[in-house]
């Protein structure tokens, strides 16, 4: 039950926040390695953009506007023809509402219209914008578009469009290798925090069951304390050094207990003797019945003594009292030495007063005719 309750804890806490620790930083590093592979793809479109805007602004300055402006057209157009990365993008055209006027690959297919880079470029104030859509084949690509910063004819806007196909599958390798490096964390981290909660729960286990075993009453057992050189170590030690002390107590309580009852012994065997040698006297000035109740109250006194000695301090106070017992119409009746003479005691029976509580504490019950003394 305590192991368990203390692995709950510890799953609850250390583990929990564990986890979400690795999350968060499996989370981060996906997202920037994400922002960081594909927004290498679109700075690669942006580069060749440049490069191209670059001869694009030498182009035909000799002339006037339009002859310059067709002569930048008809550039774009050859740039277009002569494109050599055409494994990589596909170079377009665009005229001012977006429709295809050339392509590096010749097809004037409509399977890469779809995307909002051309709207984001006409919108954005640099002239750019980039979106990444599937095909209708089920192909992601990114589309890169940027507006002609010079007059080229019809020519408004350029256009590379890549796949994603390995940038995705690097992408995905990448999840799969984040993952499986969060999963070995996670595990190293389960079980290492259960090996260092288990060596701390099984000596408690142990501990706990040495102490039920000395609360059961078995004082002899004891704890390994030199197996752990620790805090766990110092509680064994504190724990057998406590059962050493109780069976130590235990063992002086028991020799106490048997001097206690030897002594005991003693003057009861003499005052039930003669309580049961006068119960057999008819005549009280018998010798032997003068006797007895002498004996009787030295006997007695003796043990007032005995028990006055045992008793606690402050725990329970008694005044001395002096009282006899006599036979009087075949009854033993008890007098009490009180106010200078012996009274008879109208109670039938002698008591101690506790002072705390002001209850009577009955020493005496009334005694029979057979004169045993209860």
């Amino acid at each position: 039950m305590q192991s368990s309750s203390i692995i709950r804890r510890w799953i609850c806490g250390s583990l929990l926040i564990t986890v979400l620790v690795i999350l968060a930083a499996e989370v981060m590093f996906l997202y920037t390695d994400y922002r960081e592979l594909y927004g290498s793809v679109q700075r690669a479109a942006e580069s060749r953009f440049s490069t191209i805007a670059g001869r694009l602004q030498a182009t035909g300055t000799a002339g006037d506007a339009n002859e310059t402006s067709e002569s930048r057209g008809q550039a774009l157009r050859r740039t277009v023809e002569q494109f050599d990365e055409k494994d990589k993008f596909e170079f377009m055209l665009l005229d001012a509402q977006g429709v295809i006027l050339a392509t590096s690959s010749g097809t004037m297919t409509r399977d890469l219209t779809s995307g909002t880079d051309f709207l984001l470029a006409q919108t954005s104030a640099g002239g750019k914008g980039h979106d990444i859509f599937t095909t209708p084949q089920g192909e992601r690509v990114m589309a890169v578009t940027e507006l002609v910063p010079y007059a080229a004819g019809n020519v408004a806007a350029m256009r590379l469009v890549t796949s994603l196909t390995l940038v995705d599958r690097q992408w995905w390798n990448m999840c799969t290798a984040a993952a499986g490096l969060g999963a070995l964390v996670l595990v190293f981290t389960i079980w290492s925090g259960l090996f260092f909660v288990r060596s701390i729960v099984r000596p408690l286990g142990e501990i706990e069951a040495t102490a039920t075993k000395i609360a059961k009453g078995d004082l002899q057992v004891r704890l390994p304390d030199n197996r752990y050189n620790d805090e766990v170590g110092r509680l064994c030690t504190t724990i057998n050094q406590m059962a050493e002390d109780l069976a130590e107590t235990e063992r002086l309580k028991n020799e106490f207990i048997s001097s206690v009852s030897h002594e005991l012994r003693t003057p009861l065997t003499s005052i039930k003797g003669w309580v049961e040698t006068i119960g057999n006297i008819d005549d009280p000035a018998d010798k032997n019945y003068q006797r007895g109740l002498s004996v009787i109250g030295t006997e007695t006194d003796r043990l007032y003594t005995m028990v006055e000695e045992l008793a606690p301090d402050g725990y329970l106070v008694a005044e001395s009292i002096t009282f006899k017992v006599m036979q009087m119409n075949d009854n033993l009746v008890v007098f009490i030495w009180q106010d200078g003479g012996w009274q008879k005691s109208t109670e039938g029976y002698l008591a101690m007063y506790d002072e705390r509580t002001d209850t009577p504490v009955p020493l005496m019950k009334t005694f029979p005719q057979t004169g045993s003394i209860l």
